[in-house]
């Protein structure tokens, strides 16, 4: 492989290839980072934790691939205290 080649991002090494995506995944990891230092693993039942993950599922619906999925997950293991039809609704 051209260590040339790879720094252009002509050679894909398992990693996001489309910028926008890059750029997301990265953005989730910082707040991923920041919200784990805020909360632990799971975020508050109150308007704090509500806006937050609101933030998170914001990100995860600019995803390329399957971002209601991503966002189902993110519900269930974010907040497990919001029912399935709030859960929905934030979705929507």
């Amino acid at each position: 492989m051209n260590r040339r080649a790879a720094r252009r991002g002509n050679v894909r090494r398992g990693g996001p290839t489309d910028k926008g995506e890059l750029l997301r995944a990265l953005l989730l990891g910082d707040l991923r980072r920041l919200f784990r230092h805020r909360y632990g693993f799971t975020f508050p039942d109150d308007d704090a934790g509500l806006e937050d993950l609101t933030l998170l599922l914001f990100v995860h619906s600019l995803a390329l691939n399957w971002p209601r999925e991503k966002m189902r997950l993110a519900i269930r293991k974010q907040a497990p205290w919001l029912s399935e039809a709030q859960g929905d609704d934030l979705i929507r």
